[in-house]
């Protein structure tokens, strides 16, 4: 291969022959490089032969080498104009043009033709596929196979305009020998007037006169075919399906922001103009702002979870920048992008940015719609107030809030509170099938490519940059329909299968052992559906106690029983034994603080000296109180002065034991130093302790999995991927925390209670156990590497032993077990994995698992009857198309030019035969999946 790339930079073997190979004649010194095969030509034929090949690459052979040589420079002119090479132009006007092409930067002397005064030069320019850059006057030019290529390659591959036009330099000259001509800003002007024709042409504007003046809001955006739109792919009579089958014809939506696709402000955006202002998936950006200047002051989002430091996390840095990130409206099962779905945000997430994007989004649509959004329990409480703000058009065109069901997607429900994970849960949602609401991040993903880009662009050219990108995602989302719904009918009718055959069973036997149990839990599930607000079947309805509300309880009783026997109320058991927790609860603090910074700065060792003095002064008053509730321990413990153990030995505040009733070191002699009220008090404490801990701990491994998914998506650059770790690094502590505090309560518990049953729910909390749902258990190796590289970073080696899966859909799920902390009361997720159960001895476990498989059956019984309807729909929106661009054709102006109107009839029979050939053939392949589904069905 080496040897013969060398043979070509010679003459290889012409080098013995000097006759030209068309003409014969000698001076036969010039190849080119474009030309199929490598025989020499002399100068007049080199220039004959490429007339019509202006823009190849000449070598000219100097005897010892092949040296660059332009075809302008042998003397050729490309004649414009409809003129042959036997009849050119007898008016001609001579110019020198640069043409950017594929295989470089050229300089061509053109004659345009002067015989007709109708075709002007750009006409010219045009009809030869080189684009102007200019009407008037044009010197610079780019061929249609140059847009092309970019266009494509910036849409799949993100090359950028500086990157290619970089390239055709040094394709042009490789030694920086010459000096070429700086077009770069010619041609990014070019690349967006391409952009734009493109869209309108894909669209179908121009078949009428003044039609693209007129163009609609969003009617340049590629539709999603297997959404329903009606009078294209909905039956007639779609409104008189039964209840339960209105979910066919639904639309979904997902509702999102990404703070990665910033702008920064240009002093120069005064004066930018927008191609398509409005017509594709950006909103008309002047009317927006307009509403957005109306509501600055309105108030920002709060939220049930931990979202509100995100929230407030994306108002910062928001300087410089004319927008800090995007909200975008999508179809959330097909992931495309809806017309008029994409608007700036100026400032963090609000929601008169969110209220003005969705509802433009939806113009239009009378259907019910299951709209997602992260955090949607909060979002939709006022939204049909603030929609009065708007106007009349813009409104929704459905009859009232019933007809919008808004939940939280799948992997962002987990972060919410307990209250939201029945209501706002797709999997317990009538209709919502195999939805999962996630399809929006997979979006994002892609249009991520285009922030560095956008970043820097002027405003109007970044929304049509991300229109572009919005089409192109469509578009392939599009193509890629046929293999999607295929690939996911396949799944569920396997799923609705093995989960009806495996919830028809479990009913039938609960049927058999609990009838009236199980028509109790039918009318829960029903009034349940019929108000959210009742109590849900598919989670724990027990209140939470946690350890404060025990205190309370425990002091007041102890309050009325010592005024009943008239002793002092500041040495009731409850307060003795509150305060000992209390001063553990300080002791674990401090403790962790100084595991994690054992040698901190003076300002750091000031303030842990001011803790110790508080932690003393408290344990000098448990001291006190420990003398009436437990008198009999100083007969074998003696204590100084300030609290500390008498055994001479320097104690830090932290370190000093309490020794309550609970504790391992007075195990022989608790019974002679501790009453059985103070037990049965601290026993109550403990067990109210362990179940708060634990509560925590899944509360706060709830919100480092979506803190750590958000940080992914979002967080970008060095300083922000360091505050990033930062602050999953502060979950972690808290996290790590209330597993400290868990264990101990329950080693108190195990020393008061001893072994028993209550362990089943109060295990042992490993560090393998202190994952969330979403992780994995580390191997061995990953421990090893975890601790090393702890140990490295100055950090405590505890810690949190689970690895996040790094995508949103989980590595070997099949293979994935839960900690047992999720399994407990109050881990109220949803598992979809049969193989984890509940303690089915207990009725509210019974009650819920009953639940959990019926929905699981439901929902994947509808995603069978759904992704049937959604097949049907797709083919029936290619035929629709198709006899809609036929009609584009039938129905041209009558003065329209004869070559034009044949252009327009070419283009409108070609996409409308693609439009038939795409629906026969998904129909073709969907078929015996069909067929299978019905069957089922």
């Amino acid at each position: 291969y080496l040897q013969e790339m060398f043979r070509r930079k010679g003459r290889g073997s012409q080098q013995h022959c000097v006759c030209c190979a068309r003409c014969g004649k000698g001076g036969a010194v010039f190849r080119c490089q474009d030309c199929f095969g490598d025989g020499l030509f002399c100068k007049n034929c080199c220039v004959d032969t490429h007339a019509s090949s202006p823009l190849h690459r000449m070598q000219e052979w100097t005897g010892h080498f092949f040296r660059k040589i332009s075809l302008r420079e042998l003397g050729l002119v490309a004649h414009l104009g409809e003129h042959t090479a036997e009849a050119t132009c007898i008016m001609p006007r001579r110019k020198t043009l640069v043409v950017l092409h594929v295989n470089g930067i050229h300089r061509v002397v053109v004659d345009f033709c002067g015989c007709r005064n109708d075709v002007d030069a750009y006409r010219q320019l045009l009809r030869a596929s080189w684009y102007p850059a200019t009407p008037l006057q044009p010197e610079t030019c780019a061929t249609f196979e140059l847009l092309e290529l970019f266009h494509t390659m910036n849409l799949q591959g993100n090359l950028t305009v500086y990157d290619l036009f970089k390239s055709l330099e040094m394709l042009t000259d490789g030694w920086n020998l010459l000096d070429l001509p700086d077009r770069q800003l010619a041609f990014t002007n070019m690349v967006r007037e391409w952009r734009n024709l493109l869209m309108l042409m894909r669209a179908g504007r121009g078949y009428k006169s003044e039609e693209i003046e007129k163009t609609q809001p969003g009617e340049l955006a590629v539709q999603c075919r297997a959404c329903p739109h009606p009078g294209i792919n909905l039956p007639e009579n779609f409104e008189d399906v039964p209840d339960h089958l209105r979910y066919l014809y639904w639309q979904t939506i997902a509702v999102d922001c990404n703070f990665r696709l910033k702008n920064r402000h240009r002093s120069s955006s005064a004066i930018d103009v927008c191609l398509s202002p409005g017509w594709a998936y950006f909103v008309e950006h002047q009317g927006y702002l307009s509403h957005v200047k109306r509501f600055a002051t309105q108030e920002e989002m709060s939220t049930c979870a931990g979202f509100q430091a995100m929230l407030l996390a994306n108002l910062k840095k928001a300087k410089g920048l004319n927008a800090t990130g995007v909200v975008g409206v999508a179809c959330s099962r097909h992931e495309h992008w809806r017309p008029n779905g994409m608007g700036d945000l100026q400032r963090g997430e609000r929601y008169c940015n969110v209220d003005y994007v969705l509802l433009a989004a939806l113009v239009g649509v009378s259907l019910h719609m299951l709209i997602t959004y992260d955090i949607a329990c909060q979002y939709f409480k006022l939204f049909w107030s603030r929609m009065l703000n708007f106007p009349p058009a813009m409104q929704l065109g459905i009859p009232d809030a019933g007809h919008i069901t808004a939940k939280v997607p799948k992997g962002h429900i987990r972060a919410h509170e307990d209250s939201c994970q029945g209501p706002f849960s797709l999997n317990y949602t009538d209709g919502a099938a195999d939805t999962d609401g996630e399809g929006i991040e997979r979006l994002w993903s892609w249009l991520n490519k285009a922030a560095p880009s956008g970043k820097e662009m002027t405003q109007a050219s970044r929304h049509e940059l991300l229109d572009d990108f919005c089409g192109y995602s469509n578009w392939k989302k599009t193509l890629g329909l046929s293999n999607l719904l295929a690939r996911r009918m396949l799944d569920a009718i396997k799923e609705a299968k093995t989960h009806r055959e495996e919830s028809r069973a479990f009913d039938a036997r609960l049927r058999e052992q609990v009838p009236d149990a199980v028509e109790h839990w039918e009318q829960m599930m029903d009034e349940w559906k019929a108000d959210s607000r009742r109590p849900c079947p598919y989670v724990s309805a027990q209140d939470r106690i946690t350890l404060n509300d025990v205190r309370l309880a425990v002091l007041r009783e102890d309050e009325r029983d010592m005024r009943a026997r008239g002793l002092i109320l500041d040495a009731t058991p409850g307060a003795f034994l509150c305060l000992g927790i209390e001063i553990e609860t300080m002791q674990m603090a401090l403790q962790a603080d100084i595991a994690n910074i054992p040698f901190g700065n003076v300002l750091t060792e000031l303030s842990r000296d001011e803790r110790r003095r508080a932690i003393r002064r408290k344990i000098m008053d448990f001291r006190r109180k420990q003398q009436t509730q437990m008198p009999g321990l100083y007969v074998h413990v003696r204590f100084s002065p300030d609290g500390s153990v008498d055994d001479n030995v320097a104690q830090q505040p932290e370190d000093i034991p309490l020794y309550m009733p609970s504790a391992a070191a007075i195990r022989a002699f608790r019974a002679n130093t501790c009453e059985a009220r103070l037990l049965q008090i601290e026993e109550q404490l403990r067990s109210s302790q362990a179940d708060e801990a634990l509560n925590d701990l899944r509360r706060h491994l709830r919100t480092r999995t979506f803190a750590n998914r958000y940080k992914i998506k979002n967080f970008v650059g060095q300083a922000a991927n360091t505050r990033g770790r930062q602050w999953l690094a502060a979950i972690d502590k808290r996290a790590l925390a209330a597993a400290k505090r868990y264990r101990h309560a329950r080693a108190a518990l195990l020393e008061l209670r001893g072994p028993g049953d209550w362990e089943k729910t109060l295990r042992v909390l490993k560090d393998d156990d202190v994952r969330s749902l979403n992780e994995r258990v580390l191997t061995e190796q990953e421990k090893i590497d975890r601790a090393n590289l702890r140990r490295e970073a100055g950090m405590p080696i505890e810690g949190i032993l689970g690895r996040a899966y790094e995508s949103g859909a989980p590595i070997g799920e099949g293979r994935r077990t839960f900690s047992w902390i999720w399994l407990t009361p109050g881990g109220r997720e949803d598992f979809d994995n049969p193989g984890v159960e509940e303690d089915l001895a207990c009725p509210l476990g019974l009650r819920i698992e009953w639940a959990k498989s019926n929905a699981r059956a439901t929902r994947w019984w509808e995603a069978v009857n759904l992704l049937h309807e959604e097949m049907r729909r797709a083919v029936a929106f290619c035929h629709s198309r198709s006899q809609w661009w036929m009609d584009r054709a039938a129905n041209l102006e009558d003065d329209m030019p004869a070559d034009v109107r044949e252009g327009l009839c070419a283009y409108a029979f070609m996409k409308a035969d693609a439009e038939t050939q795409m629906g026969i053939r998904w129909a073709n392949q969907w078929e015996p999946l069909q067929h299978r589904a019905l069957e089922f069905m």
